[in-house]
């Protein structure tokens, strides 16, 4: 019994990892004085000052469900589901 211990032992290998990351360390925290200042930057184009903001669409205004492709659609809940979902699960 002891030499098949002695045999697992020696057969087993420490694990090498395969993946080598960076050495973790403090984030610096964020300073806004030493960002650069608005005055060195270049002016922003007419398109870009023109553009709007990200996220100024209103909801719901994307595409029509009924112009979505079938496959897209949603597929009715049967009652046998509906069943199932009022009582919470399995019973």
């Amino acid at each position: 019994m002891a030499t098949i211990a002695v045999r697992t032992l020696k057969t087993v290998r420490p694990h090498i990892p395969m993946i080598k990351f960076p050495p973790r360390g403090k984030v610096p925290a964020y300073n806004p004085s030493a960002s650069s200042t608005p005055a060195t930057t270049a002016a922003p184009s007419t398109a870009a000052a023109q553009s709007k903001a990200v996220g100024s669409t209103p909801r719901g205004s994307g595409i029509d469900e009924l112009a979505l492709p079938q496959k897209y659609l949603r597929r009715a809940i049967d009652p046998e589901e509906m069943e199932y979902i009022e009582r919470g699960g399995p019973a």
